[in-house]
């Protein structure tokens, strides 16, 4: 054999492939490639075995670890509730399960969510809540209603006392964490009636990170004010102000226009500053929804780990995300707003306690007219479409009494055609007259509840006869109400009008929380 051949069949095992027709191999050998067949190939195969294997049994490995921990640090186990948040498969079995779930409170479709604001600590009061807000969302809809309850209010405990509502959370938080949450979220379902199926508490600190992380807020600021009062940081004071329009706010001026107190321009007051922050709700809902924030795992993810320990949330990701999807397209006109203050046609009315402080309580002794006001609060859609055009009669010797209850019904969504003196004042139940056949049921039927009436038929003729002798008058084509309410002795029992000092201007009416407290200071001075 020359050397030639000796250095082509070296070439030949040289080039040969394993797994591939190679056109270099020398095809008059076939004992070679025998070779290689039995001892080469299996040995790939066994390799490609064994990764699959791996593969699936890390898959397994992965969701078993994820069921595990779901079951481990279930809500649950009291044990290891508190150990939650360390969970390190929670966001992620939530996010891989998460089409196959059912947001609380969705089977019922309405969904209510507890929002507070704190100090948090290096704050005088840290753990006091500045802000309370509850929203609750209709799934089948995607419509939102927003109640802002004034830090003042007082409310009954399950203890037999009454305490003011942004103490409640701070003294269940004094004992421990899980009691601060427990605390005011009894408080709340209580006075409204409703089931709170999720919270979130945020510090000043992550207020102002979370809007700045976002990019900023655009907020339409419905009118100018200067606040010579507000706090700085080491206990002093400075002024701010914000001018009418739509202003770009990053996060430390959006938690001043949220925080302000002393405005002046009627922007001095807590119920003031419980509409800006509704508005800046808003605000950011546009914002995230722009951008898709809440609908991306990811980016939401980022900000709850970017927020840390200023977020104190029984919110996942994916049922934040849900939600998001549930009120992505609602528009302004679907979301209703509550604002409650002491206007003389509230159900509430200030007062104050032995110790002199300054206090909100409900009018009738309790909170029942407030909690029906907030269940129905996706009714007042309804009303506003129908537009039924009410006239309210007093119907008894209380002077005043149809004027606010009028006052107080627009508040609600109704349309009031006309308040005047019924012609007797010797009705002992408030009645109903329908006087347009039936044709607007949804606030016939509310109206009854609200007002606690019944509805008489037939209408007598001389109210008939009034309404034909208008509509003969006139050519318009609607002169007259579809609906008349007369008040009766009952109403005016349950319905408690207000001071007269109250009534006697608008002027009056519009005064700020702090002006009333000094006015009530300087009339014990001059006593």
């Amino acid at each position: 054999m020359s050397p030639l051949d000796s250095l082509k069949k070296s070439n030949d095992k040289i080039y040969r492939s394993q797994g591939r027709v190679n056109f270099l191999v020398n095809q008059n050998q076939p004992q070679a490639i025998d070779s290689v067949n039995r001892f080469e190939k299996p040995r790939h195969k066994k390799m490609v075995f064994i990764k699959i294997l791996f593969i699936v049994c890390l898959l397994c490995f992965m969701f078993g670890a994820m069921y595990l921990s779901e079951r481990v640090f279930s809500e649950g186990n009291e044990t290891l509730s508190g150990l939650n948040k360390f969970n390190p498969f929670k966001r992620l079995v939530h996010l891989v399960t998460a089409d196959d779930k059912k947001i609380e409170g969705e089977l019922d479709d309405r969904v209510n969510i507890l929002a507070l604001g704190i100090g948090g600590e290096g704050h005088d009061g840290p753990h006091l809540t500045d802000t309370i807000i509850v929203a609750s969302i209709k799934p089948s809809t995607g419509e939102i209603g927003l109640i802002s309850i004034p830090r003042d209010m007082l409310v009954p405990m399950r203890d037999g006392n009454w305490y003011k509502i942004n103490q409640i959370y701070a003294m269940g938080r004094s004992q421990s964490q899980e009691k601060g949450i427990a605390y005011i979220s009894q408080a709340v379902e209580d006075i409204f009636d409703i089931d709170l199926h999720y919270y979130g508490i945020v510090n000043f600190w992550g207020f102002e990170n979370f809007i700045d992380q976002i990019g900023g807020i655009s907020v339409e600021v419905p009118r100018s004010f200067t606040d010579r009062q507000y706090p700085t940081d080491d206990y002093k004071i400075q002024t701010v102000s914000f001018e009418q329009g739509l202003q770009v706010m990053n996060g430390r001026t959006a938690l001043i226009y949220a925080r302000s107190r002393h405005g002046d321009n009627f922007e001095g007051s807590d119920f003031a500053r419980s509409q800006r922050q509704q508005l800046i709700l808003q605000s950011v809902k546009e914002k995230l929804f722009k951008f898709s924030t809440l609908l991306n795992p990811g980016k939401l993810a980022a900000i709850f780990d970017l927020l840390g320990n200023s977020v104190e949330t029984n919110m996942s990701v994916w049922q934040a995300i849900k939600l998001a999807e549930l009120v992505k397209e609602t528009d302004d006109d679907k979301i209703y707003r509550i604002i409650l203050d002491d206007m003389p046609d509230s159900i509430l009315e200030p007062d104050f306690t032995e110790e002199g402080a300054w206090i909100l309580k409900p009018k009738d002794g309790n909170y029942q007219t407030l909690a029906r006001q907030f269940n129905d609060i996706f009714n007042t859609s309804k009303i506003q479409e129908e537009d039924a055009w009410l006239e309210i009669q007093n119907g008894t010797l209380e002077p005043g009494l149809a004027y606010w209850t009028s006052s107080f019904l627009e508040k609600l969504g109704y349309t009031i055609f006309k308040y005047s003196n019924a012609q007797s004042q010797d009705y002992q139940r408030t009645v109903i007259y329908d006087l347009s056949d039936g044709k607007y049921k949804q606030t016939l039927r509310q109206l009854k509840e609200e007002l606690g009436a019944y509805e008489a038929k037939p209408i007598p003729d001389y109210i008939l006869e009034g309404y034909q002798t208008q509509r003969t008058e006139t050519a318009e084509p609607k002169n007259h109400p579809d609906i008349l309410a007369i008040l009766g002795v009952d109403h005016a029992e349950r319905f408690k009008l207000p001071e007269e000092k109250t009534a006697s201007s608008t002027d009056e009416l519009a005064t700020s929380t702090e002006e009333l407290l000094e006015e009530e200071l300087t009339e014990k001075e001059d006593e």
